[in-house]
């Protein structure tokens, strides 16, 4: 099972290490389901899921680190309005946690 997250071998792991975000999605997912792994224990599924939580917010709350995480974005997503015949009607779709940093 992938849980979305792309591994060619076990040694991927070492390359690439789950990022927290990806954690806690998976453990989250295990959890609703009632398949944490045995060493892994519901308090430490929250632990890593708050962790994830207080990690965003202080991204989202640091003016330079929002600016470094959103501007490029911004700015392509500004051009293709600007260059654009006419737009009567515009749909935006993101993962929340995009549309939470648009938002900041």
């Amino acid at each position: 099972v992938s849980f979305g997250v792309v591994q060619d071998s076990i040694e991927s792991i070492e390359i690439e290490p789950l990022r927290w975000n990806q954690l806690a999605e998976i453990t989250v997912c295990l959890d609703s389901r009632d398949m944490l792994p045995p060493p892994l224990t519901k308090e430490e599924k929250d632990e890593i899921t708050h962790h994830t939580a207080w990690r965003w917010f202080q991204t989202l709350s640091n003016p330079r680190l929002i600016y470094l995480a959103m501007h490029d974005f911004v700015t392509k997503q500004m051009n293709v309005f600007k260059t654009a015949e006419s737009e009567p009607f515009t749909v935006w779709s993101a993962h929340d946690s995009t549309l939470i940093a648009l938002l900041c």
